[in-house]
């Protein structure tokens, strides 16, 4: 594979921060003695969307255990140097599925918002991961080409339609995400990395 790389696309959670799944394997646990995980995980949903707002999101709960995960809330290993590594040479986007107020205390919190172009999540959007609307958005947004674009993300079923439209996909392997739904699919990524420090290296083999 030899292309000019232009764009790079991070998902967030489960990439950039090692929380994967926020519902199921971070709010829910601290929510369950309020809300039942079909509440918790209805709630998610509609935020993400933008179709209600955070004190809406966090209705029947204390607002203090819906903020529980960010207290351990971590960016991967590599996470940063990554960043200044290819930031030098590469137009860097965060394209997430994500709630307010959540999303913008933790990407705060990891304190590397200035490597990236533009911040693209869904409730802004009002679309979400997989739909094709949504990469459609964020190629033109950013003034990107799928074919000089990569995209990189958790779950393979967020990497369909990018592989499609002509984006070079990198599948972020997480052991303990290899049997959730999202990754059960029949798909063959362009690559499978386990660590952010891989992808220097893959992205010289894609332009070589």
């Amino acid at each position: 594979m030899t292309k000019k790389i232009k764009s790079i696309f991070f998902d967030f959670a489960g990439v950039i921060s090692k929380e994967s799944h926020l519902a199921e394997g971070y709010l829910y646990p601290n929510l369950k003695n309020f809300l039942s995980f079909e509440q918790v995980n209805t709630k998610y949903k509609l935020a993400r969307l933008g179709k209600i707002n955070f004190n809406e999101m966090i209705k029947g709960a204390p607002k203090e255990l819906w903020l529980k995960h960010l207290r351990k809330a971590k960016a991967n290993y590599y996470a940063e140097k990554t960043f200044i590594n290819l930031h030098k040479k590469y137009k860097l986007f965060v394209a997430s599925n994500h709630v307010p107020i959540l999303f913008e205390k933790e990407l705060n919190s990891f304190e590397i918002k200035k490597y990236f172009e533009k911040i693209f999540v869904s409730y802004k959007l009002k679309i979400n991961k997989p739909h094709k609307k949504f990469y459609e958005l964020i190629l033109k947004k950013s003034n990107s080409k799928p074919t000089e674009s990569v995209f990189i993300d958790d779950a393979k079923i967020n990497l369909v339609e990018p592989k499609k439209m002509g984006f070079v996909t990198i599948w972020f392997d997480i052991k303990k995400e290899r049997t959730n739904k999202r990754n059960t699919i029949k798909f063959q990524p362009d690559y499978t990395i386990k660590s952010l420090k891989e992808i220097p290296k893959i992205i010289k083999e894609i332009e070589a």
